[in-house]
């Protein structure tokens, strides 16, 4: 475990105003870890580190990364589940079948090659597939700083309008 990252912290953005704290893996893939790897070396830090934050509404586990051991955190104590679509993970609503909570994505985290419809498009489609419910609309990674704002308000527009 990184030594900044500590129960600590976690209660610490909790006492200083956070809802809840954004947790994520990106070495948790089949070319990185086994799963029992990821069960004996991973897990139990996660899980302290999430307790720690447990009395915060809104926690979100983020799995990083194309085939990743998705089931390994399926049972994790958070609100909502961030991964990044793809052919090797589950998809929205496969993920929230998965796991009982909210899925969290939709949007595509490189967005360079999209268009302001393009996005419109996987924003409904997103919504669509998860039958309007469980869903937290956001990039299934992050999203770089340089990223046009028209593409950002083409998400925004389409979630709230449906166009």
């Amino acid at each position: 475990m990184h030594p900044w990252l500590t129960d600590q912290s976690g209660r610490a953005c909790l006492q200083n105003g956070a809802d809840g704290i954004f947790y994520a893996t990106n070495l948790a893939t089949r070319e990185m870890l086994s799963a029992d790897e990821c069960a004996r070396f991973q897990r139990p830090y996660d899980l302290r580190v999430l307790a720690a934050a447990g009395v915060a509404p809104f926690n979100v586990m983020h799995v990083c990364g194309q085939d990743a051991l998705f089931d390994a955190f399926a049972d994790y104590p958070v609100a909502a589940f961030s991964w990044a679509l793809g052919p090797d993970n589950p998809s929205l609503a496969d993920g929230h079948r998965r796991t009982g909570k909210a899925s969290m994505g939709g949007i595509p985290n490189s967005l360079g090659g999209y268009s302001p419809s393009d996005i419109g498009r996987r924003v409904r489609a997103a919504i669509e597939e998860m039958e309007g419910r469980w869903l937290v609309l956001a990039p299934d990674c992050s999203i770089g700083i340089a990223t046009a704002e028209e593409l950002l308000l083409a998400a925004r527009n389409a979630a709230r309008t449906g166009v």
